[in-house]
């Protein structure tokens, strides 16, 4: 394949810590470059590099937008000679925000010019936006309507703009009319939209008008190479499968506190709390950035890890009994399907989903397969109910040996992301 594409995304290895919002740009990169693609990234070049985060077999040819800090928790480490002035500029920008779609809008002009000149030099067919953040969106924009029809844009929706609740809270009724017109704009100079949900495509199909859109669900990655468990969670887990009592894991971010209040164990821990008897008889393995508060149930057996490399916590995660998927923000439920329940099913472990009752994608997943669970996470009876059902299964020591979601390659990013090639021009 010849196809000539450029990337742009705000977060690309290895310049930004959290794997969360680039391993889908990330490993779609890496597939295009493997298949023969002519791939070029721009994205943000910030002040140090991350070489744990997700790694990239073939490198693409990446381009620069130099970045001062945007994470808080680089301030410590943040030196004097690295220009103050334009470090404090970045915050106060930062501070502007509720005149922004988002701070990343500063930016826009910057990383317009770059994409005109790699596009003009590496005679580039397509542009593929990553969003969010959802300013970008307007860069598309403006590169479409600099080259007109000579570029095929297409949008990458990971997260919903003016459907979910994140990016909408506090902001007055007359600047969401105003951000829902620019985004029914951008739908209307995009040359095709990627969602990667069904309920997600669904929801804006309902809002907007969309001329040509396609589905790229997450997936999971379907590593050449081995590697071994995490010791100390692998020994963890053991220890509580030695005690009887059932494992239930959950990677990623989390919190008991409302800290990640759209991802809320406090509906769980309140059914447990509430019957000891039954917290007695199940562990929990927490693993990722996750805040909890000290009402964790008496009887409920909790171990805390960091978070791990996506290849290592799918290594380790076979070992569990079963593997949550906890989200609690029914606005935007019905998009959701939350990309460890992807790597639940290539480790082969039961799955339990605690959801609002209107999670209509992990829904049409649950009803696909027996070996999940699905809870309505407003009604305690529902969560207890589930509890009860999984203290009838025999998990025993070989979890993994049969096949609980016959043809799962179909989730694989591999497949997954070939249904992009069709929607590319050139080649």
């Amino acid at each position: 394949m010849q196809f000539r594409v450029l990337v742009v995304t705000s977060a690309f290895p290895y310049y930004s810590p959290r794997i969360g919002g680039m391993i889908r740009v990330a490993t779609l990169v890496d597939k295009m470059v493997n298949d023969g693609c002519h791939v070029h990234v721009l994205t943000y070049k910030r002040w140090r590099q991350w070489n744990d985060t997700v790694a990239i077999e073939t490198p693409a040819s990446s381009h620069y937008v130099n970045s001062y800090p945007i994470f808080w928790e680089d301030f410590k480490n943040y030196s004097h000679n690295k220009n103050p002035i334009a470090y404090f500029s970045n915050y106060l920008r930062k501070l502007r925000r509720w005149n922004r779609i988002d701070s990343y809008e500063c930016d826009i002009q910057r990383f317009f010019r770059s994409s005109v000149k790699i596009i003009k030099k590496y005679s580039i067919d397509n542009l593929l936006i990553t969003v969010p953040p959802h300013s970008f969106q307007l860069l598309g924009a403006k590169i479409k309507n600099y080259f007109e029809n000579k570029i095929n844009l297409i949008y990458d929706h990971r997260d919903a703009w003016t459907l979910r609740k994140q990016y909408i809270k506090n902001i007055s009724p007359q600047i969401l009319e105003k951000w829902k017109k620019i985004e029914q704009a951008c739908f209307n100079l995009g040359d095709h939209h990627l969602f990667v949900s069904e309920g997600m495509a669904t929801d804006h199909q309902r809002h907007f008008f969309i001329k040509s859109s396609s589905v790229i669900e997450n997936g999971y990655i379907d590593y050449k190479t081995h590697t071994e468990s995490h010791p100390a969670i692998w020994s963890t887990i053991k220890e509580f499968k030695r005690s009887k009592r059932v494992v239930l894991g959950y990677f990623g971010t989390g919190s008991s506190d409302e800290t990640h209040p759209h991802k809320d164990f406090g509906p769980l821990f309140r059914v447990l709390d509430s019957c000891p008897d039954l917290a007695a008889k199940f562990s929990l393995i927490l693993c990722g950035d996750i805040s909890m508060d000290e009402r964790i149930p008496q009887n409920l057996k909790v171990s805390r890890f960091s978070p791990l490399s996506n290849q290592i916590a799918r290594e380790t995660m076979r070992h569990l009994d079963v593997g949550l998927v906890v989200h609690s923000e029914p606005m935007e439920a019905p998009h959701v399907i939350g990309g460890k329940a992807y790597d639940y099913m290539a480790s082969n472990i039961f799955i339990w989903f605690i959801v609002p009752p209107n999670a209509n994608s992990i829904k049409s997943l649950h009803q696909k397969f027996s070996s999940t669970f699905f809870s309505d996470i407003y009604k305690p009876e529902n969560i207890k109910s589930t509890l009860e059902q999984l203290l009838h299964i025999n998990f025993g020591q070989n979890n993994t040996s049969d096949e609980k979601y016959p043809g799962v390659e179909y989730y694989s990013r591999d497949f997954q992301f070939s249904k992009l090639y069709p929607l590319l021009n050139g080649g």
